[in-house]
């Protein structure tokens, strides 16, 4: 196992690549990621984040966990894994309230992911603090470069329960609503099974600005999730639509 300790390491332990069946025995893929949510100064919920897409209609869906162990001192990856099964969609993922919004979250409650009281699952989760407020958005460059960790075609290594990162740009300045909309876009190779990828910015090292100036610390910045992307039809008209589970990524606020 690869010490998670990194950066950018740590993302290959932050999303789960998400099988799911149909009740006509149809089947997809999809990204969910980790995330913690406060919900006072003591406590907070575990959550798995992806599209209403990808689980809305399923009888069935299941994802692996990396399990943890522990020597007395630290917690780590062990290199085994275990399932986890979900049944209804209706009984396991609460959809974001807003029907435009194509989220939904899955809270690990502890039958799910808890055995003798003891988290045994291995996840890196994201952080509130790595959503920008919208001024701070606006201090981005045009052009940032954005990482997307997922399961693009359903790939990933199924042997150490590892995605796949890719690499982009973002298509419009990230303090901006494209037309008019609370999304943004990127230019990055996108394909099913990469709905619900957490978007990045990332930059283990030296950065700069839109002022240029240089900043020496590391930066992680939450954009967004991917749900969606531009098609063209035999009329050449282009539309933006879900990508299956069988591209533009939506930005949390």
């Amino acid at each position: 196992m690869l010490n998670p300790k990194g950066l950018s390491n740590l993302l290959l332990f932050s999303t789960v690549r998400i099988e799911t069946e149909y009740p006509d025995g149809m089947g997809g893929t999809g990204t969910g990621f980790f995330f913690r949510y406060p919900i006072d100064e003591n406590t907070h919920l575990k959550l798995v984040i992806t599209n209403k897409h990808v689980v809305e209609g399923t009888s069935a869906s299941k994802f692996q966990l990396h399990t943890a162990g522990s020597d007395g001192k630290n917690v780590f990856a062990t290199g085994e894994f275990v399932t986890v099964v979900l049944d209804q969609f209706d009984n396991n993922w609460i959809t974001h309230p807003d029907p435009n919004v194509d989220l939904c979250a899955l809270n690990f409650t502890p039958e799910l992911v808890q055995e003798k009281n003891q988290w045994y699952g291995y996840v890196s989760q994201l952080q509130p603090e790595m959503i920008l407020p919208k001024d701070d958005l606006r201090k981005l460059r045009t052009i940032e470069e954005i990482i997307m960790v997922g399961y693009p075609n359903g790939i990933w290594d199924d042997a150490s329960h590892y995605p796949l990162i890719r690499r982009g740009i973002t298509s419009i300045h990230p303090g901006l609503n494209f037309k008019g909309q609370n999304i943004g876009v990127i230019d990055a190779a996108c394909f099913p099974g990469s709905s619900g990828s957490p978007i990045y910015v990332l930059n283990n090292s030296a950065y700069s600005d839109k002022e240029n100036l240089v900043d020496l610390e590391n930066r992680e910045i939450l954009l967004g999730v991917l749900y969606a992307g531009a098609e063209m039809t035999v009329n050449g008209d282009i539309g933006i639509v879900e990508i299956p589970n069988q591209w533009c990524y939506l930005v949390i606020e």
